[in-house]
C-alpha cells in the first residue's frame, strides 16, 4: 500500500471566505480553484451525482485542499454536518486504483465515495475508525 501524502485536505462552509482566513494568516497563494462535477460518482454503495468547489496551495511538497460540498451528498457535506468545518482526509496517488481499492478490500475497508475528472480518478477509503483518518487515493488517466 502507499502512503506518500500528496495533499492534505480540509472542508469548509464557504471556499471563497476560508480562502481570505487561509491568505490572512498564512499568507498563502491559491493555485487552482475550480468546481468538480461528477455525474458518475459513487457514494456509500450507490450512485450518487455529487459536486464541490476545491481550492489547492502548495508548500513545501505538499499539496493544501480546501473543499465546500456543492449538490448532493458526499463525503464531503457528510462531515461538514456531522463536524463544521475540519480536517477531512490526506490524498495519496497510487499506480492503480483498483488493485489499491482490492488491497483495502482483502483488509476489510470498503469504498465511501468514487469519482474522476479528466485528470484522475479516485476513492475515498473507509479508514477512519482503524487509522483515525480518511485516505484518499487517485490514479493519474
Amino acid at each position: 500500500m502507499q502512503l506518500a501524502v500528496e495533499h492534505i485536505c480540509f472542508v469548509v462552509k464557504d471556499l471563497e471566505e476560508a480562502m481570505e482566513r487561509y491568505r490572512s494568516v498564512w499568507g498563502v497563494e491559491f493555485e487552482r480553484v475550480f468546481w468538480s462535477d461528477q455525474p458518475k460518482g459513487t457514494f456509500r454503495g450507490k450512485d450518487e451525482h455529487y459536486s464541490g468547489r476545491l481550492a489547492f496551495f502548495r508548500t513545501g511538497g505538499v499539496h493544501y485542499e480546501l473543499v465546500q460540498p456543492g449538490e448532493g451528498m458526499s463525503i464531503w457535506r457528510e462531515v461538514l454536518e456531522a463536524k463544521g468545518e475540519c480536517f477531512h482526509h490526506i490524498g495519496i496517488f497510487v499506480p492503480d486504483l483498483g488493485t489499491e481499492v482490492a488491497a483495502y478490500a482483502e483488509k476489510g475497508i470498503g469504498v465511501i465515495q468514487t469519482g474522476e475528472s479528466e485528470h484522475v480518478k479516485f476513492a475515498y477509503m473507509d479508514t477512519e475508525k482503524p487509522t483515525g483518518v480518511i485516505i484518499e487515493i487517485l490514479q493519474n488517466k
